[in-house]
């Protein structure tokens, strides 16, 4: 963006939230909005406008990174973040950052057990920390071919939408899509 100086740093971060965020509600059948929504936080992390004005970054601004970076098969990404700003993150979810890291390095290393072991052992950051792990798990269940343990996922997933009215109704139909898609996965798998 040409001239992106001009703008003062705190309106800048906010209309590139309101970027991202408008793209989640655009149709996704005709642009790839995980990649857009990624290139947006690079250029907040080029500008230098991704982290707050006391030097740190928010916990929620790591974490929906690593993710994008994730779905986007970008694993190196993923390093390269983890180093420059694992250190900016609020000492209280530090710990759970760096597991979070390490399980999606993990996992682009095809070391699946070992991110249901961290997982597994890992404390919750949150209701979206729950809800990233779960999506994270079953990829892992996919991969190390384990129906039996997908599909006691699968049913919990119904008790988790329904049990939590605070998702919104595009995360609940991301989720579940995701559930859907790999049962059909393993549906065709086992044919």
């Amino acid at each position: 963006i040409e001239n992106i100086d001009i703008f003062p740093k705190v309106d800048l971060q906010d209309l590139f939230y309101c970027l991202s965020n408008s793209l989640m509600n655009l149709n996704v059948e005709k642009i790839d909005f995980g990649k857009e929504r990624l290139e947006v936080y690079n250029a907040m992390i080029k500008s230098n406008i991704i982290l707050k004005p006391d030097g740190t970054i928010a916990f929620i601004d790591f974490q929906v990174y690593l993710w994008l970076a994730f779905f986007a098969n970008e694993f190196d990404t993923i390093e390269k973040f983890k180093e420059k700003f694992i250190k900016k993150i609020a000492p209280e979810n530090s710990e759970y950052a760096r597991k979070f890291c390490e399980a999606l390095s993990l996992f682009g290393k095809g070391r699946y057990d070992e991110v249901l072991s961290i997982i597994s052992s890992t404390e919750y950051l949150g209701f979206i920390s729950k809800v990233n792990t779960k999506k994270l798990k079953v990829m892992c269940l996919y991969e190390l071919n384990d129906y039996d343990n997908f599909e006691n996922e699968n049913k919990s997933l119904y008790h988790f939408l329904k049990n939590n009215k605070s998702l919104s109704p595009a995360a609940r139909n991301g989720i579940k899509n995701l559930f859907d898609k790999i049962n059909r996965m393993f549906k065709l798998k086992m044919k």
